[in-house]
This record gives C-alpha cells, structure tokens and sequence, in this order.
C-alpha cells in the first residue's frame, strides 16, 4: 500500500504531537524534583523517539526522496545526529553515578533541541508545501 504524502505529513505531525506531551510531563516532573520518575519517564521518552525515526526512515524519507533527493538527505543527517543523543542519554540515565541536577540539566537541553528539531521539520521538511495532500501534486524524478 502506498501512503500519499499528506497521509505521511499527518503520520509524522501526529507523533510530534506525542513526544511534545511526553516532554511537557517530563517538564512537569522536573519541576517537582523527582528524579526516580525522571529516569523512567526520560527512557519512555528516548524510546518514543527511536520507534518516531523509524516511523520517518520508512515513510518520511522515501516520500521526500521522491520529491525533493535534498531534502531527505536532510532527515538522515538529522536522524543520525538525534540517534547518538539517543545513545548518550541512555549511557548518562544508566550512570548510576549520574546525579539528578546533571540528568535534570542534560534532560533540559535534550528536549529543548527536540523540540527544535521538530519545529524545524515541521517548517522546512512536512509543511503542506513540501507534502501536498494531493499524491499527484509533485512532479516524481525521471
């Protein structure tokens, strides 16, 4: 089955809807200091947005490769980059050492560059623009 691109546009903005809830709970938790719920609340988060890339390297990436080749080179790059905080921040909540005002700082800038990251996206890469509603309303590579 092939997705349109609008279908793949409200796939990608649906998931950035949940990581932006799953960041605001965090935020939330933050705040009142609890660094137990932070652990497992940030690892929920980390794997949210592992299976979010895979979500957007099968549909995201092709649809954009038919569209415009620089713009999926875009994601990738993007991909890779957000897959190594992935790994870092697992390494950091695994540190038993790691105290809860590093994890809180790491967390902190961590979701700032996420949220960052999907505006980005939303901007220049899924906007309605770059992936019409309409299958046909591009012109495919020859």
């Amino acid at each position: 089955m092939r997705t349109n691109p609008g279908e793949v546009r409200e796939r990608v903005l649906s998931d950035h809807a949940v990581l932006r809830t799953m960041i605001r709970e965090l935020r939330r938790r933050a705040q009142k200091g609890d660094s137990a719920a932070l652990r497992s609340l940030f690892t929920d988060l980390l794997g949210a947005l592992g299976a979010h890339l895979s979500l957007e390297d099968d549909l995201l990436v092709p649809t954009l490769a038919a569209i415009d080749p620089s713009l999926a080179d875009l994601v990738e790059g993007e991909h890779a980059a957000q897959r190594a905080w992935i790994r870092r921040m697992l390494a950091t909540i695994a540190d038993a050492r790691s105290d809860g005002e590093r994890l809180l700082a790491e967390l902190l800038e961590f979701t700032e560059d996420l949220e960052r990251d999907m505006n980005v996206e939303e901007a220049a890469v899924i906007d309605a623009e770059e992936l019409p509603d309409d299958p046909f309303g591009f012109e495919l590579p020859r």
